[in-house]
């Protein structure tokens, strides 16, 4: 069977949606075997890297001029640049199954690939409105919403399936599309994008917490500051010995200077996440706003490392609340998990292998092999 995928991620560098997007495209080529690729890159000969090589990759630059964007937007109600590449693809290739990876990348593409007989997938990395909302600087969050909730209600109306991450996710675009769906909602989970190694040795000794992702994205910043004026000084009253490192990519002056002020260590853009958490004994996602999963939760669990995270950032990982996750969205709360946490006997061979059977690239490969043989 040939597969055509279309997705809306860079595929260079850090980040949660870069990593999601490779798990999701590994997945389909760890299924079907000739799958061609159509993704976004910067300029020419950009380096990809996570992809399975036997994907026949076709990179798409933009050179239209942000003006250009802001009116394909805005009056075509496009969020993306496929539409000749995508149009020419088809004119030459019959394809079996076409995804689209996150609805913003199907504006006017997923019709056409309906119209071709092809078995439509539409993958969403999470409720589209409530990303847009919490993630858009608040000047074009006026012009994108409207143009967001077109692109997605057509997604969800018009996909043989829809694939979704949480199951607040499906609950969500069922509630505000589901209305003339043509096909099925089906729960996938994130997993990992690659085949993940042994557990690292969990840090013994002081009691070091990690907060790791995108320190320059508006989730993370609007969440970490006022958790660094809330939260943290009642993690150091049950924990006086307690220190903190964030790592990440972005972090702005005001986030710098906070954790200067605080005494607690910034790891910029580390190269190997692994380094920090090896120095870790918990970790912490402290993100109270957006939609879908937090992929950068994977860091602890991975390494099994217990995760205190808000309940927002818990969606998606609910089978391991208790376990090896402990969730809060209060301060009271937050004291009551993180004595649990703080409490938590299992070991992290433990906590690791119950996080490898949910969230391995094996278990999420499972998963979507039996959602497409329905």
């Amino acid at each position: 069977m040939k597969v055509l995928i279309v997705t809306y991620n860079y595929l260079y560098g850090f980040g949660g949606g870069v990593y999601g997007a490779r798990a999701y495209i590994n997945a389909f080529a760890a299924l079907y075997g000739d799958v061609t690729l159509l993704y976004p890159a910067r300029s020419e000969g950009e380096a990809v890297s996570g992809i399975d090589p036997r994907i026949r990759r076709i990179e798409v630059v933009d050179h239209a001029s942000k003006a250009a964007k802001m009116a394909r937007m805005v009056l075509r109600g496009v969020l993306h640049r496929f539409e000749r590449p995508f149009a020419d693809l088809l004119a030459r290739e019959r394809f079996d199954v076409i995804v689209f990876q996150n609805s913003k990348c199907s504006s006017r593409l997923i019709r056409k690939a309906r119209r071709t007989g092809a078995l439509t997938v539409v993958v969403h990395d999470n409720y589209e409105w409530e990303y847009t909302r919490d993630n858009t600087p608040p000047l074009l969050r006026p012009l994108l919403l409207p143009v967001v909730v077109a692109t997605e209600r057509q997604a969800v109306r018009a996909a043989d399936v829809n694939l979704t991450l949480t199951p607040d996710d499906a609950d969500l675009l069922l509630r505000h599309y589901g209305k003339g769906m043509k096909g099925r909602m089906e729960l996938l989970g994130a997993f990992e994008y690659r085949v993940i190694g042994p557990c690292h040795a969990v840090a013994v000794g002081e009691p070091v917490f990690a907060v790791t992702g995108n320190l320059g994205a508006r989730q993370t910043l609007d969440s970490l500051l006022p958790w660094l004026d809330e939260y943290w000084p009642l993690l150091l009253r049950e924990v006086p010995d307690a220190t903190l490192i964030v790592a990440g990519k972005d972090a702005g002056s005001a986030l710098r200077r906070r954790l200067a002020d605080l005494g607690i260590e910034l790891v910029d853009t580390p190269p190997d996440m692994s380094a920090v958490l090896n120095r870790a004994r918990y970790y912490i996602c402290p993100v109270d706003c957006g939609g879908g999963v937090k992929l950068r939760v994977m860091d602890g669990l991975r390494s099994g490392l217990p995760a205190l995270v808000h309940r927002v950032s818990a969606r998606g990982y609910e089978s391991l609340e208790g376990l090896s996750l402990f969730a809060y969205d209060s301060p009271d709360s937050f004291v009551t998990a993180l004595r649990a946490m703080l409490a938590c006997p299992g070991t992290a061979e433990e906590r690791q292998r119950a996080y490898r059977d949910r969230f391995s690239f094996e278990a999420g490969v499972q998963r979507l092999r039996k959602i497409l043989e329905q």
